[in-house]
């Protein structure tokens, strides 16, 4: 079955399983997933056009592309994209710093940050 980024978005919402398994790395990796592909089905719907050759945005460009292009959220878009720049920054470090440690505190922070941009980013309030 063909997948979209919004069932991307809810399969990787829910990373809390990977905490209670203490997998606190992936649970990370997964939260900072669910929201970029929750921006992209956003962006998707909104007919923002994908660089050649991919079918979503950069990672780099996805808080400014929420910026710039979903205003219907209004002013919760900045807090999202915020949200968003520290999920992804939590995710490079748990993927690519194995000598820092990732503690659960760190997974429920990141966890937070995830529920709390998956509520931003509804269409109504």
């Amino acid at each position: 079955m063909a997948e979209n980024w919004q069932t991307l978005a809810e399969d990787n919402y829910r990373a809390t399983l990977l905490l209670r398994d203490r997998h606190c790395r992936s649970a990370v990796g997964r939260a900072y997933f669910a929201a970029y592909s929750r921006v992209a089905a956003m962006l998707a719907a909104s007919g923002v056009q994908m660089p050649i050759g991919r079918e979503g945005p950069s990672h780099a460009r996805l808080p400014v592309l929420l910026e710039t292009h979903l205003t219907q959220l209004g002013k919760r878009r900045w807090t999202a994209a915020g949200l968003v720049r520290k999920l992804y920054s939590m995710r490079l470090m748990a993927d690519y710093q194995p000598s820092v440690v990732v503690s659960e505190g760190d997974v429920r922070n990141t966890l937070n940050m995830m529920m709390r941009a998956f509520h931003l980013l509804q269409e109504e309030p």
